[in-house]
C-alpha cells in the first residue's frame, strides 16, 4: 500500500499512530527495565539478609563455644586448686601430727630422765643418810 494514494489527513494519522506505538513500546521497555531492577534489588536484599543471618548464627555459635570452653577451663582450674589445697592441708595435718608426736616423745623422755635423776638422787641421799647413821 503506497502513501501516495492517501490523503494528507490519513498520512498524519498513520504517522501519529506509528509514533504512539513507538512511545508505547518505549514505555513498556522502561516498565520492564524497572521491574527487572526492582527484582534484582529485592534478590540482592534477600541475599544480604541471608548472609547477615548466617553471620549472626556463626557468631552466636562461636560465642557459645568460647563461653563453654571458658567455663570448663575455670571449673578444671577450680578443681585443681581444690585438690592442691586438700593435699597441702593433708600434708600440714601430717606435719602437725608428727610435731605433736615428737613433742610428746620429748616430754616423756624429759619426764623419764627427770624421774630417774630424782630417784637416783633420792637413792643416793638415802644411802648416804643410811651410811651416815650406821657410822
Amino acid at each position: 500500500m503506497g502513501y501516495q494514494n492517501l490523503s494528507r489527513f490519513q498520512r498524519t494519522l498513520i504517522i501519529r499512530s506509528s509514533r504512539q506505538t513507538d512511545e508505547t513500546a518505549v514505555g513498556v521497555a522502561v516498565a520492564v527495565a524497572v521491574v527487572v531492577v526492582v527484582a534484582a534489588a529485592a534478590a540482592a536484599a534477600v541475599v544480604v539478609v541471608v548472609v547477615v543471618a548466617v553471620v549472626v548464627v556463626v557468631v552466636v555459635v562461636v560465642v557459645v563455644v568460647v563461653v563453654v570452653v571458658v567455663v570448663v577451663v575455670v571449673v578444671v582450674v577450680i578443681v585443681i586448686v581444690m585438690v592442691v589445697v586438700v593435699v597441702v592441708l593433708a600434708a600440714a595435718a601430717v606435719v602437725v601430727v608428727v610435731v605433736v608426736v615428737v613433742v610428746v616423745v620429748v616430754v616423756v623422755v624429759v619426764v623419764v630422765v627427770v624421774v630417774v635423776e630424782v630417784v637416783g638422787v633420792v637413792v643416793v641421799v638415802v644411802v648416804v643418810v643410811d651410811v651416815g647413821m650406821k657410822t
